[in-house]
């Protein structure tokens, strides 16, 4: 194999890293800030069980009104 080849190889191999752990870490950023906020609301009492549910059939239900608009057009 030439140098050319092994340099081409080794910096791809690296770049393809990279984006997986990025892409990686974004996820596990992605969980964990949702997770925390959701505690953050429960805790200082903005969001309890009750109004959880609630909020929860609320995003639920503008999730499928967007969906049914879209499928019109």
């Amino acid at each position: 194999m030439s140098i050319l080849t092994f340099k081409t190889l080794e910096y791809v191999t690296y770049i393809t890293i990279l984006v997986l752990a990025m892409w990686s870490s974004h996820k596990k950023g992605e969980k964990e800030g949702s997770t925390y906020m959701l505690k953050y609301l429960r805790d200082h009492k903005f969001l309890d069980d009750t109004g959880y549910h609630r909020f929860m059939a609320h995003v639920r239900a503008e999730k499928n009104s967007i969906d049914e608009e879209e499928k019109d057009s």
